[in-house]
This record gives C-alpha cells, structure tokens and sequence, in this order.
C-alpha cells in the first residue's frame, strides 16, 4: 500500500516534510512573540522603577535642604527597593533568557529526594519571611535522567509562586513519585487559590499581567507560561488544580528514563 505521507507535493518535496516546515514555521513564530514579550514586560518593569528613582532623585536634589532627616531616609529606603527591582528584574530575564536560547538539554542523572530539598532550600528564605512551612514528601531512590538546569529553574519558578499566593503561617508539600514511566512531581499550597477564569489563561501570553501576591509581592506575569515552555522541551507535561480559596496544585509529568 502506497504511503500518502510521502506523496508529492505540487509545491516540491513530499507532504511530511512540508507539514514539518509549516510546524518549525508557526513554532518559530511562536519562540519570537514569547521573546518580544519578555523584553517588552522587562523594559516595563525597569523603566517604571527607574522612574520612581529618578523621582526621589529629583525630590532630594531640589529640597534635600528642607527635608528632615526622617523624609530623607524615607526617600532613600524607596530608592534602595526600587534599585533591587531592577537588579531582580534583569537577573530574572537574564536567567530565562539563558534557559530559552539554549541549543539542547544536558541530561544527567538526579536523585530527586537531593534534587528536591536542594530547591527547597533556595526557597526556605522567602517562605521564612511569611513564617510558610515547605515539606518535601519524596519517595526513596527515585531517579530521572533530565537536564537539572532546566528542572531547578521549573520546579523553583512553581515553588516561588506558591510562597508568593500562600498567606502567612500556610503549609506548601512537594511531592515527588513513581507513576509507570514517568515521575510526578507535585507542589501543592494551602493559598488562596486561583478563580477558574484566570486558570484558562495562566499558562498563555494572554493572561497580560501579574497579580500580587498575598504580601504584596510583585511579578512580571511571564513565570509559568515560561515554565510551560521549558516542560515542553523537556518531553514533559504540566497541569493545574485550583479553586478560590482552596489551594492550589501544579503537577510536573516527566520522562524518567529518556
């Protein structure tokens, strides 16, 4: 029986490969609107707080004379968290602009019960400020062959925003185990959940802006639709359990062994 999937194409070359040029095309449509709305939300962030340093700049230029030295420190505290916006800001994009140019992935093998609480401890800091309990829940020799850069960043990027949606004194379990080929990994908050319309869009470029967090946290909105795209690549799956109110769980699907 002849294969219609070689069948040729008026326009040259067989159907397959004009299907495969058509998906790199749209892929590679796809790759160039996520990079210009990275810039473009990283330029929004960096000008607004420059904006306001320039602000205060103005203000201690022209009155620095006629302020009280509790004025002054006031002004200089707000220049000092708008500076360390820009640094983040730039260290953030930076980090992600990294992880989105790269070729390929560097598979290696984790231990995920290390690979866990390692995370967890660069987390504990911000979880620590709102008095958050982070509890690894892994089962015992448990082994993926994956890039560990790119799992750190993922796994991190999920667990910085339970901190960020969980109110003070809330519990945040991360889970990881065994599921036939696969390894699951769960981060599951006790926060303040997320309402149905906005978990339609949360992984996608329409979901516009960032909603602050439960201490006022700020964000670039661009976390998990990035986290989406580096699962992807990664040969994997990521979803979502939410309601107001309820907490909320992502869920990581990952090839163990390829």
């Amino acid at each position: 029986m002849e294969n219609t999937n070689d069948v040729a194409s008026p326009l040259g070359g067989t159907r397959k490969t004009i299907e495969d040029l058509f998906a790199q095309r749209d892929k590679l449509k796809d790759d160039l609107k996520l990079r210009d709305k990275i810039f473009s939300l990283a330029l929004h962030d960096i000008r607004s707080a420059m904006n306001g340093i320039f602000g205060f700049l103005d203000i201690l230029a022209h009155d620095f004379s006629s302020l009280s030295d509790e004025e002054k420190g006031e002004y200089f505290s707000k220049m000092l968290v708008s500076s360390e916006r820009v640094i983040g800001v730039m260290n953030e994009f930076s980090e992600w602009g990294e992880l989105l140019s790269s070729s390929g992935t560097k598979k290696e093998q984790i231990l995920t019960d290390d690979f866990i609480r390692d995370v967890i401890v660069s987390v504990n800091q911000y979880a620590q400020e709102k008095d958050i309990s982070l509890v690894p829940k892994t089962e015992r020799d448990l082994f993926l062959f994956a890039d560990k850069f790119m799992l750190t960043a993922i796994v991190r990027n999920i667990l910085m925003n339970a901190v960020k949606f969980t109110s003070r004194n809330g519990i945040i379990e991360v889970v990881s185990i065994r599921d036939k080929d696969s390894l699951l990994i769960q981060v599951a908050d006790s926060g303040i959940g997320i309402s149905e319309e906005n978990l339609e869009t949360i992984f996608s470029l329409r979901s516009g802006k960032s909603t602050e967090g439960t201490a006022g946290e700020k964000g670039t909105g661009l976390g998990l639709v990035l986290v989406k795209e580096l699962v992807e690549r990664m040969r994997g799956r990521i979803s979502i359990q939410s309601a107001v109110g309820k907490g909320t769980t992502f869920t990581l699907s990952l090839p163990r062994l390829e």
